[in-house]
């Protein structure tokens, strides 16, 4: 099945899109994420997201087995045309002059180089090009049949086993390429699950080259796993602001960049990638809770509803964490990226 392309606003929807595409469930697909979602100047979406999507193969049979049932059908194939060539040729065979006998022989001998690589018949084939003293010796060997009738039913009995013989060849080589194809989709199917520790260590490197580029030498980049799943890329140094901008904006750009170059080099799609410069997610987390603490207890005394500014998916979900632990309010999610914002609202 070959890979459709679609895009969408989120990276989910594009998902939605090739599945729409594809007619099939998303555990019967296979993703591959070409480019995350990017945000431009005033919230404007930049870039859409953009995702490569297929049918997930299925193994064919061994290529053994294949194999042999092909050339097992070959051989039957031409023993049973060849058994009726024979027949039909000897029963006509005494009209038969000296010049179908030879446009015989030209009609096998191109044949002859196919049918030469198994025992037993290269006789056969050369058989089928020589004249009287060939014919002999092939009539002899098959059972002391005489005369030009029973030679030109032997030549084109040949003549049927080669034709048998090349498409059988064809399908053994079609099999061959079916087999190599199923080995690299498995392979393709194993490199999506790279180690963590192998994905961090593609990572950091990647990170001190772009480090490199900003000219911020005195920087490092240490390798956190927080979870089974989660691997936190931990850069400090000094005057680091340039990497985080705006919101966090531009530290959010680094890191889908970052798991982009990941996906790139290591096939791995499994675990997730987080990257922190000078510690300012915890910062940012911390600023988070004691704001969305404060607007829940304003919502509680006022009982009227509060719509927040736009934030990340990032941001959004540490906001919406906070607020599940706090009784009599609740939260929900309004609009579309990247002017997607949080809602507090009193519950009941």
């Amino acid at each position: 099945m070959e890979w459709v392309e679609t895009t969408g606003r989120t990276v989910a929807e594009a998902k939605d899109a090739a599945l729409d595409q594809l007619g099939v469930d998303e555990h019967d697909a296979e993703f591959e994420i070409l480019a995350e979602p990017k945000s431009g100047l005033f919230g404007r979406l930049r870039a859409e997201a953009r995702v490569r999507a297929r049918v997930r193969p299925t193994r064919p049979r061994a290529k053994e087995g294949r194999r042999g049932r092909a050339r097992g059908e070959g051989s039957r194939g031409g023993r049973s045309r060849a058994s009726g060539g024979s027949t039909a040729d000897e029963s006509s065979g005494q009209d038969a002059d000296d010049g179908e006998v030879l446009s015989t022989g030209r009609a096998a001998a191109p044949r002859a180089t196919v049918a030469s690589d198994e025992p037993g018949r290269g006789e056969g084939q050369t058989s089928g090009r020589r004249r009287s003293g060939s014919r002999g010796r092939r009539t002899g060997a098959s059972g002391g049949a005489a005369g030009r009738g029973a030679a030109v039913g032997a030549g084109r009995a040949d003549d049927e086993r080669g034709e048998r013989l090349e498409p059988s060849a064809g399908r053994s080589g079609r099999g061959r390429g079916e087999a190599a194809r199923a080995a690299g989709e498995e392979d393709m199917t194993m490199n999506e699950d790279v180690p963590l520790d192998e994905q961090g260590e593609v990572a950091r490197q990647f990170l001190v080259g772009l480090l490199d580029q900003f000219d911020a030498g005195g920087s490092d980049v240490q390798i956190r796993q927080v979870d089974e799943e989660t691997v936190e890329l931990a850069i400090t140094g000094e005057d680091l602001g340039l990497l985080i901008g705006p919101k966090g904006a531009t530290l959010q750009a680094v890191q889908e960049l970052t798991r982009t170059v990941v996906q790139r080099q290591t096939g791995g799609h499994n675990g997730r990638l987080l990257v922190d410069v000078a510690g300012y997610r915890e910062k940012r987390k911390a600023a988070l809770e004691r704001f969305a603490q404060e607007v829940a207890e304003e919502v509680l005394s006022t009982a009227t509803r509060r719509v927040l500014e736009p934030m990340q998916p990032a941001d959004r979900k540490i906001v919406h964490d906070l607020i599940n632990t706090i009784d009599g309010v609740t939260t929900t999610s309004e609009g579309e990226e990247p002017r997607r914002r949080v809602v507090i609202l009193p519950s009941g």
